[in-house]
């Protein structure tokens, strides 16, 4: 009969080591206001794209993202929220070879390319096949 290993002190020490600082709080505390980051709440500015020139001023109305760490989002205009649901973010490869960071948004019928330029600017990119909205957001501070 064979007999199983033995298990010394130093390995369930190593692994209860291993465990307990695996379980940090650290993942889930918001990052420092100067890092680069899309979960935060943003601010619209602008979207350029067909005839001209969107804004707060000439549409008469606010809109905000929020983004949390849960993997959800909503997105207000003025004081109404407009849209919700889930998010998630990551590189897509597309047919021709082309890869870009992309944005996807429930209720939102296409993916949106975006990118960070800093940790206050987020510019969201909607492709579809009548042209492009490009939109800048800035960062609001907590």
């Amino acid at each position: 009969m064979t007999r199983p290993p033995k298990i010394s002190i130093f390995t369930i020490i190593g692994l209860t080591l291993i465990i307990i600082l695996g379980c940090s709080d650290k993942a889930t505390e918001p990052p420092p206001p100067d890092t680069p980051t899309l979960l935060a709440k943003w601010r619209w500015l602008e979207t350029i794209g067909g005839d001209y020139p969107l804004n707060p001023q000439n549409q008469g109305y606010d809109m905000t993202l929020i983004f949390l760490a849960d993997s959800t989002y909503t997105q207000s205009k003025d004081s109404d929220l407009i849209y919700w649901g889930n998010f998630s973010a990551g590189e897509r490869v597309y047919w021709l070879g082309d890869s870009m960071t992309v944005l996807s948004l429930d209720m939102y019928l296409f993916d949106l390319a975006y990118s960070l330029h800093t940790a206050d600017t987020l510019t969201l990119a909607e492709y579809f096949s009548g042209g492009t909205n490009i939109s800048r957001w800035k960062r609001l501070k907590r």
